[in-house]
């Protein structure tokens, strides 16, 4: 075997471009260069979508920005900032790395197809080329039977040939998958483009919180906590307008007293009517219609009934969303017009009270140090003993401007009263279900609940096209890494002192350490063959 210089040529003819590719910013335009540009350039959009407030998700977050940098609340309102990815040019952005990258595959999926269907075919009596690995084997047989042995035991190898020449001259090849490997690795890459940009336009996702015992309806914005949505999710994934009523929750505690696993039992309702019932977990969501519910939380509800003299003013459960001191949560009930003024009620709920020193919890408060000075904790979360704190603000409520409903915004207030409550199956003489509060309001506690919170999801088609995208750049990884292309170029002529020469010669375009062994066992098959088939073969040149 000699080694000369490597030739990718075999004779062919080069093929004229098309018109479109005579343009150099055509050719530019439809690179996988200009594709990763653009991968980065949304990127970075989106990381800004993430980090500035944007109004689907949390328009109280954006007003409060607006409100404390004027200049630069209204730059980014005019920019589109707060609304990212529902902006016109985030999305023409997005739709033009798609056009771009599957401008770049289809001519390339085009050739790959071509080339796959047919074999490059050695032209009509070229002369052998110049290759790295050349070799020749003498033959008695006659010309047609040494073409036919030699395809034989390269078809044996799985080696493609291509139809022979009239000067008994043909190519074989190998490796072919490793561009098909290439370019469904491509393709995978334009998959999860494209799932990113149905992702980013069609699905709606938000929280809910819903108390045990009563139910919420998966009907549109207004019934989510936290909402956002695409710019063309209400016409491609609208809403299914089904009814979630929680039946119970169930926190599952270690001996640490920690808890382990929490489980809320639904029932889903599908115009009046129950079509499912099930457990939604953590990590095991339930799904109705391609929408799902994720656990995503859980607190106290308890549930209060507040009235101003004869009159009901608040009736029903509150959600504690606050984290309050010394394993305390706390809730808020905003009364603007009782009979007398404006009134804000913060209750916090100890689950399993119990009083300790002052000292204990504040060794630094100049109160640490009075005798028997005492302070509320709670020992854990069960809802065994618990105790509620009825803390009673009169003043400006402040609520001509935008603030958490789970807070009271005490600028303008002052606090008048403490009072304290328990439930029903926990009172007793010293401490009631009730107390009574200034300007005759009273604040009277019926039952303790939980409320669980919902991550509620709906993209049905970002996330099966990702999973496509998936399990196609898997399919290609191993061809793409691992195969390599080779091709050899055979010719039987006349001469010799058997009368029959057969030359060939290959070249490797990737990983040619491992051809050469390979073109060495290609030769000893191809004169094991030939002699089993009764010629004398020897090597002529190594």
């Amino acid at each position: 075997m000699t080694e000369s210089n490597e030739s990718e040529d075999f004779g062919a003819e080069p093929v004229p471009p098309r018109a479109m590719e005579r343009m150099h910013g055509w050719r530019r335009l439809r690179s996988m260069r200009t594709a990763i540009q653009l991968l980065i350039a949304v990127a970075i959009v989106s990381l800004l979508g993430s980090v500035i407030p944007q109004r689907s998700a949390a328009p109280s977050k954006v007003a409060q920005f607006i409100e404390e940098h004027r200049f630069w609340g209204e730059v980014f309102d005019r920019l589109g900032l707060f609304q990212v990815f529902t902006s016109w040019w985030f999305l023409a952005l997005a739709g033009f790395l798609l056009f771009v990258t599957g401008a770049c595959l289809i001519p390339r999926t085009r050739a790959a197809l071509s080339h796959a269907r047919r074999i490059k075919q050695a032209p009509e009596r070229g002369r052998l080329p110049d290759l790295r690995f050349t070799t020749e084997v003498e033959s008695e047989l006659s010309s047609d039977e040494t073409v036919t042995e030699a395809r034989r035991v390269l078809g044996r190898r799985r080696w493609r040939s291509s139809p022979v020449n009239g000067a008994n001259q043909w190519i074989a090849e190998r490796g072919h998958s490793r561009e098909t490997g290439s370019v469904l690795f491509h393709w995978s890459f334009f998959l999860v483009a494209l799932a990113a940009a149905l992702t980013i336009t069609t699905k709606f996702e938000g929280s809910a919180v819903v108390v045990e015992k009563t139910s919420w309806v998966e009907g549109g914005r207004v019934n989510f906590d936290e909402y956002s949505e695409g710019a063309f999710a209400r016409w491609i994934n609208p809403h299914a307008g089904f009814t979630v009523a929680v039946e119970d929750f169930d926190v599952a505690y270690g001996d640490d007293g920690m808890p382990k696993s929490y489980t809320s039992r639904v029932k889903i309702l599908d115009d009046g009517r129950e079509v499912l019932e099930d457990e939604v977990r953590v990590n095991k969501p339930v799904s109705y219609k391609g929408v799902k519910l994720y656990q995503l939380g859980y607190g106290w509800a308890p549930v209060v009934r507040v009235t101003d003299g004869s009159t009901v003013v608040y009736d029903g459960p509150l959600v504690l969303g606050m984290r309050g001191p010394n394993g305390s949560s706390a809730g808020v009930i905003k009364l603007p017009s009782t009979a007398s003024g404006s009134v804000g009620l913060e209750l916090s709920l100890f689950p399993d009270f119990k009083l300790v020193p002052f000292r204990a919890t504040n060794p630094d408060d100049p109160r640490a140090r009075e005798p028997g000075a005492l302070d509320l904790i709670s020992t854990g979360d069960f809802g065994e003993r618990p105790l509620v704190v009825v803390t009673e603000y009169r003043g400006d409520l402040g609520l001509d401007k935008p603030q958490n409903v789970y807070e009271l915004d005490k600028t303008g207030l002052e606090q008048v009263a403490q009072k304290f409550a328990t439930f029903p199956a926990n009172a007793n003489e010293k401490l009631g279900t009730s107390t009574q509060l200034g300007g005759g309001l009273n604040v009277e506690l019926i039952d303790l609940r939980r409320f669980t919170v919902f991550s509620v999801k709906r993209d049905s088609y970002g996330t099966p096209v990702a999973a496509a995208a998936a399990a196609v750049m898997m399919l290609s990884l191993y061809p793409a890494l691992y195969a390599y292309r080779r091709r050899l170029w055979f010719e039987v002529v006349e001469g010799g002192t058997e009368g029959v020469v057969l030359r060939f010669g290959g070249v490797a375009y990737q990983r040619k350490d491992i051809f050469e062994e390979e073109f060495l066992r290609i030769e000893t098959d191809l004169t094991d063959a030939l002699r089993g088939a009764g010629s004398v073969a020897k090597k002529a040149t190594r």
